[in-house]
């Protein structure tokens, strides 16, 4: 195998895992997102808590990822004028 197929090879390899965090970013993003719209409910001494939503609205989009990611857009980011 020559450099140049390697390095194509590698460049490949390099493009598809910058794909691959930047999918993982925007889902952790999303996580977060629900994370802090929910409180303990009922907290169990086993570590099995209950958990509600703490929103009195439902997202809404096509598909769960839309729907958190048109919220997001929604919501003014910490800091922004």
């Amino acid at each position: 195998m020559s450099y140049d197929v390697m390095a194509a090879s590698l460049c490949s390899e390099v493009d598809k895992l910058r794909d691959e965090c930047a999918s993982l970013r925007k889902d952790a993003e999303r996580y977060r997102k629900l994370r802090h719209d929910f409180s303990v409910m009922g907290a169990n001494i086993d570590g099995q808590h209950s958990w509600v939503y703490r929103r009195n609205f439902s997202l809404r989009g096509p598909t769960l990822d839309a729907a958190i990611d048109a919220e997001i857009a929604a919501t003014p980011a910490v800091g922004a004028a």
